[in-house]
Formats: structure tokens, C-alpha cells, sequence
């Protein structure tokens, strides 16, 4: 194939684009790629066109415009842009999914002037032969994601941004597939090879600027999208990567074709949410990538922006006018209604109140990533019951994996923290090629679909129940938690800690320590506790403004603690940032207090002498109840430390809000994806109890009423 440069109405580009005839436009001949008479429901029909006229730019709707009417066995009319593949011609992509005949016509338009029938014709579509169709957010329980057949779609995988070098592409998706994920989120970047524009002097041979699109790169997402169907797969396609329009963060401004220094049109990056010309190319774009890829019932997403507030000079309303609009657009085109989202960075949730997102998701790098799938999954049922959450990144720190977590501990317990979170799909890890491949930590997501691949997340309508642990002496430990509320005040100052581990307001945990110039967010955040025994509490400041910062830590009013930390060339990581305060046995407050120049981080707190190791998290359905139960002591980060724990000791947890009755149960180590015992337990007046025998590390109990 040879891709196709934008065109003139010279003799010889006339000639290149246009044969004088129109291929394959017999009326009322079955047009059936596949050679048959009958296509099964959900079989893909593709067929190309070539016209007569000249067209100046195909990939531009103010040259041509090529749609598909199509009218269903039940009198329904869809309709379907077509996208232009060089050579091929003008293509047709088209999913059936019911049986019976469907009549199909194509209309072109040319420079806005009236429509002109360039083909009609019908195909015969049989009965589905067993695909599952598309996948929506459920109609049923809108908190969850379902097929066309009603099955639940909980999405289980990792992101899989990009490959490099581009062979390895079979060997990712194998190995993912193999292990029962469902789910890859993919970026259509430009040294991935799956952006459509990008410009020439990047790589002359695969881009063209603005004056066309990369066919090179068009029939990459085919492949991909073939080879994820081959092995169960469904993507997330992810449009735009933030550093496309960043100058600060990932920055690719500079060799942006919409950059006025490369020959584009846009001055500065934020243009792009508002030059007509850039939000009519942007249209434009979406009608090509429904048109090439919307056919696909493995594609399970349209991601219009990564991370969008790291674009430059963000501006809150101005992006969000633009999600409204294009997804508006992009829902017109799509008559398959894949779900559309968007995301942003780190704790920065006002994206999800966009107007078309279909789902939210969140992406979170952060020490404590079980307590913040708990808080998340929390935080999305109470704020937005009817949509689906999920993260869609999640890791302990965003520049780069932990290669000393060698057995993937980390990724391990964000699966499992968010299986039983009550999200909509587990956690997704970053760091695919270079942590999950080479550590060969494949077989977490192997562990975790064993657990999940039975389960009619629908029918259950999981929601958190409360998990008692009856604490035990030798099952003492310390607590560390780490501030979830990232860049934005707290609401509130006071947070509570129980002796089995529970932090009221979890929340709204404060990761930024502000001083007194910064009124509108700072607060003095209070910890309040009791401790049979004594014990210490610790804070590790992780980081501090280049101002400078001084902490001071109060216990019961007195001040215990005040460390001046002094102004520097640059944001810093303080020399022995960690601060401690030993408290007798009793009730207690600790207050935290930055009467410095500026913000300071907290890493992490540690609270020793107040807590039970065990940490739970339950969800109870219609008829099952998940409990996940996990040593809060053990820590990759501290190996030899976490290997000499004592085992945790046998106790009892408590379950309450389930339906009475008898249940079996199913113990499941959470390291094999494996039952290990099988028993009945008795639900009365809403309680259950579990009992739990000696273990290391975690565990996962499944009932079934």
C-alpha cells in the first residue's frame, strides 16, 4: 500500500486517488468480505469505494464527506461515517448485531454540497455465534460495565501505553491475555507509532504535518485491535497524551504540527481547546477514528485526553466546555456507544464532573495504595453512584517503579485492596515494560482473575460492609497511612484512628502541610487516638517548598516538636525528615502545625501502639460477600524487616450486614489463586464470623449464600 499525501486537483493526484469507476457499487448486491452469502451477528462487514471526483484532502470534511445509512431487521436507522485507507479507497466498517437483512447505503457529499447516492445494497446477518458484543455501562446497575449478551465486563489488566520496538506488540499481548486480563489502555502518541499527525521532521516516512494522515499508523491500531481480540482483550484508546500541549510537563510542544513554529496554526498549546480550526480538525479526527475503529467490539473505550490538566496554562472551565462539546460529537457519530472518558493527574478530581463521561477514572501514584483504593472506591460510590470508577493508573511513585519490589507485593495489593473496593475494575498498573515484563509479574493478574472470573458483579450490587477484627495482643503493630487530599484543603482538621486501624475522614488526609500564606488551604490537622501500652508517633516529611517550611507537632496542647527546615535553591528532600513523638498510655491528640514560609509534604505517618496489623476491607452482595484480610506490617520496602514479622495469630472477624442465612466459604490464598478450604458459615441478625487461622502476608474469603 502506498500512503496517500494530502491531495490536489492536479492531473496526476486526480488520477492517483480517483479510478474512473466506482468499484463494488452493484445495488442490491450482498456485499460480504468475508466471501459468503450470510455474515454472523457481531462479524465484521468491510467493504472500499473509490470515486470519481477529485478530493483535495479526504481526511478533511470540508473536501468530502462519505456516510453509511443503514437501516436494521427492526427499522432502526444507524448511521456510520466512512474513513478514507489511501489506495483502498473509502471504507466501510460495520458490526451487525442482530439477525436479518440489513439495507445499506452510502452517501457522499463533496465541498458542503447536497448528498449523492454512491452505493445501496443489503447484507444477511445470521444469528450470533456466541460474541458477546459490545461493551456499555450497564443499563441494569450503571455502577458496573456489561456486554450486549448482559454478561458483566469488570475490567482487570494494565496499561500498555505504548510499545517499543514495535515487534514486541504480539508478545504483550500474549502474555497479558494469557493470564485471563481483559482489559490494556493504549495512547495514540507519536513515538508510540499510533498518533495520526504529528510533524514530517519527526520521521518524514510515517508523518506528514497537518496535510494528512498517517496510514502507517492507522493500520498499527488495526493490528493492535485484531491482536487484542485474539486474545480477549479490550482496549481503552486513549486520543491525546497531555505532553502533545505541554511545554512544562512531558513537553512535545516544540515538535507539535499545530505549533505556528512548525507551520501549524495554534501560538501557544491551550489554543487547542478554542481555535476553530482546531476543534474543527479535532471533529474531523473523530469521524475517522469511528469510522476505522468504532466496528471493533474490543474496543471497550474512548479516552479523549490523558491527564489533561498537565496541559499548558490549564484553565478548569475552558477544558470542560471542550469534553462537553466533543464528546457530544463523538456519541453522534458512534451508533456503537462505546463509553467515553477522559482522566487527570494525581489527586485532581474535577475532571469526573465533565459533562459526556460516561465513567470516571481516577490515577493515583502514592505510597499508600491500599488505602487509597478503599478511600477511592469510597469516595466514587458516595459522590457518583450512577457512573462507574475505576483507577486507570495507579502506583507507588510516578517517576518510575519500584524495581525493588521484585515480587510485585505492591501490585499485588492494589488488585486485591481494589477487587474489594468497590470500584468497577481493579487497579491498573504503569509500569508494564519495564517492572511487569521483565520481573515476570504476570501471574498477579492470573491470581486476581481466578478470584473475580465467576462473579456477576450486576446481579451482586456490591457495596462495603463493615469487617471487625477482635483484636489480639500478639497481633499488634504499627499503623502507617499516608495523606490522600493531595493540593486542596482538607475538610476537615481532626481525624480519629481506632484500635483496628480505621482513620475517620481517611479521605481527607492531608499530603500538604501549608503555612500561613496559604490561609484558603491550610489546616492544623489533629490525630486523636488511644493506647492501652504507649507507644510513638512518627512523621517523614517527604518534601519542602524551596521557601522553606517549620513544623511544629503538639501532644495534648504542649509542644513537643519544632523543626525549621530552611529555604533552598529548589523544592527538597530534607536530611533526616523524619519526626518523632513518644506518647504514654492513654488518650491522645497530636497536631500538626507549618508556621513557616511555605508547604512542606507528608510521606507518610506511622502510628505505633494503637493498632491491630490486621487491615480488612468487605463487600457484601445480593448472595456473595468478598473480604480481603492483609498483614498492614508487611512492607516491600523493608524486605528482611517484613519476612521476620511473626505470623499474624488466629482471631475472629466479624462481618455485619449480610442477609441471615447459610453461606459457603471459600478461603482463598491470594499468592496462588487457589482455594485452600471450603466450609459453611451462618449469617444471624445480619452477623457472620469468620475464623481466621494462622497466615502471612494476606488472604481473601469468598461467601456464597
Amino acid at each position: 500500500m502506498i500512503e496517500s499525501p494530502r491531495m490536489s486537483s492536479s492531473p496526476a493526484n486526480t488520477f492517483a486517488i480517483a479510478v474512473a469507476a466506482l468499484l463494488l457499487c452493484a445495488f442490491s448486491v450482498p456485499g460480504i468480505q468475508t466471501g459468503s452469502n450470510v455474515l454472523p451477528a457481531y462479524e465484521l462487514h468491510e467493504r472500499y469505494f473509490q470515486l470519481e471526483e477529485a478530493v483535495e484532502n479526504p481526511y478533511d470534511s470540508n473536501s468530502a464527506v462519505l456516510d453509511a445509512e443503514i437501516r436494521t431487521p427492526d427499522n432502526q436507522t444507524l448511521h456510520l461515517p466512512l474513513f478514507y485507507d489511501g489506495e483502498k479507497g473509502w471504507g466501510i466498517r460495520y458490526t451487525p448485531s442482530i439477525p436479518g437483512r440489513h439495507h445499506i447505503q452510502v452517501l457522499f457529499r463533496q465541498n458542503k454540497s447536497q448528498a449523492k447516492k454512491l452505493a445501496e445494497y443489503d447484507i444477511e446477518v445470521s444469528a450470533n455465534s456466541g460474541n458477546s458484543g459490545f461493551i456499555r455501562v450497564s443499563k441494569k446497575n450503571p455502577r458496573y460495565f456489561a456486554f450486549d449478551n448482559g454478561a458483566a465486563y469488570f475490567p482487570l489488566g494494565q496499561n500498555m501505553g505504548w510499545i517499543l520496538p514495535l515487534e514486541k506488540w504480539p508478545h504483550y499481548l500474549q502474555r497479558t491475555g494469557d493470564t485471563g486480563a481483559n482489559w490494556i489502555r493504549v495512547w495514540m502518541c507519536s513515538w508510540g507509532r499510533m498518533a495520526l499527525e504529528w510533524t514530517k521532521k519527526t520521521d518524514p516516512n510515517v508523518y506528514h504535518d497537518l496535510d494528512a494522515y498517517s496510514l502507517a499508523n492507522a493500520r498499527r491500531v488495526d493490528d493492535l485491535l485484531k491482536g487484542a481480540q485474539e486474545h480477549g482483550l479490550y482496549v481503552q484508546l486513549v486520543f491525546n497524551n497531555h505532553g502533545q500541549f505541554s511545554s512544562k510537563t512531558n513537553p512535545e510542544w516544540d515538535s507539535n504540527p499545530y505549533n505556528t513554529a512548525n507551520g501549524g496554526f495554534l501560538k501557544s498549546p491551550e489554543e487547542f481547546f478554542t481555535h476553530p480550526e482546531s476543534l474543527r480538525r479535532y471533529k474531523d479526527r473523530l469521524r475517522y477514528l469511528v469510522g476505522r475503529y468504532g466496528w471493533s467490539t474490543h474496543i471497550f473505550a474512548w479516552e479523549l485526553w490523558n491527564e489533561v490538566n498537565l496541559t499548558s496554562n490549564y484553565d478548569y472551565q475552558t477544558v470542560a466546555d471542550w469534553h462537553k462539546q466533543m464528546s457530544a460529537v463523538l456519541k453522534e457519530l458512534d451508533s456503537y456507544d462505546h463509553p467515553v472518558t477522559t482522566s487527570g493527574a494525581g489527586g485532581h478530581l474535577q475532571h469526573q464532573q465533565f459533562e459526556g463521561m460516561d465513567f470516571l477514572q481516577t490515577h493515583a501514584y502514592i505510597r499508600d495504595v491500599v488505602g487509597a483504593n478503599l478511600v477511592g472506591g469510597q469516595y466514587a460510590l458516595e459522590h457518583n453512584p450512577d457512573r462507574p470508577h475505576f483507577f486507570g493508573e495507579m502506583g507507588t511513585d510516578a517517576s518510575g517503579p519500584q524495581r525493588e519490589d521484585a515480587e510485585g507485593v505492591s501490585l499485588h495489593d492494589m488488585l486485591w485492596a481494589s477487587i474489594h473496593s468497590g470500584a468497577s475494575g481493579t487497579a491498573m498498573t504503569w509500569w508494564w515494560d519495564n517492572w511487569v515484563e521483565p520481573l515476570n509479574l504476570y501471574h498477579h493478574f492470573s491470581d486476581a482473575h481466578a478470584y473475580v472470573r465467576d462473579i456477576d458483579w450486576i446481579e451482586e450490587d456490591f457495596h462495603p460492609i463493615r469487617a471487625e477484627v477482635l483484636p489480639q495482643a500478639e497481633n499488634q503493630g504499627p499503623l502507617v497511612f499516608a495523606g490522600l487530599a493531595g493540593w486542596r484543603r482538607s475538610e476537615t482538621d481532626r481525624f480519629e484512628i481506632s484500635a483496628d486501624g480505621t482513620i475517620s475522614n481517611s479521605k481527607e488526609l492531608p499530603t500538604f502541610i501549608y503555612a500561613p500564606e496559604k490561609a484558603d488551604l491550610r489546616i492544623e490537622p489533629a490525630f486523636a487516638f488511644e493506647s492501652e501500652s504507649g507507644g510513638v508517633f512518627a512523621l517523614t516529611i517527604a518534601k519542602v517548598a524551596k521557601a522553606g517550611a517549620e513544623m511544629t507537632i503538639s501532644l495534648n496542647g504542649d509542644e513537643v516538636i519544632q523543626r525549621n527546615f530552611p529555604a533552598g535553591n529548589e523544592d527538597y528532600v530534607p536530611e533526616d525528615g523524619t519526626l518523632k513523638v513518644v506518647f504514654p498510655p492513654g488518650k491522645h491528640e497530636i497536631r500538626l502545625s507549618n508556621g513557616g514560609v511555605d508547604w512542606l509534604i507528608a510521606g507518610q505517618y506511622c502510628l505505633d501502639g494503637v493498632t491491630q496489623r490486621l487491615q480488612t476491607a468487605a463487600l457484601g452482595g445480593n448472595r456473595r460477600a468478598l473480604i480481603w484480610i492483609r498483614d498492614r506490617s508487611y512492607d516491600w520496602r523493608d524486605r528482611v524487616a517484613s519476612e521476620n514479622l511473626p505470623d499474624i495469630k488466629p482471631t475472629d472477624v466479624y462481618l455485619h450486614g449480610l442477609p441471615d442465612g447459610e453461606y459457603t466459604c471459600e478461603m482463598w490464598d491470594t499468592w496462588t489463586g487457589e482455594v485452600q478450604k471450603d466450609e459453611r458459615v451462618y449469617v444471624r441478625e445480619a452477623l457472620a464470623t469468620l475464623h481466621i487461622p494462622t497466615f502471612r502476608r494476606d488472604m481473601a474469603f469468598r461467601l456464597m449464600r
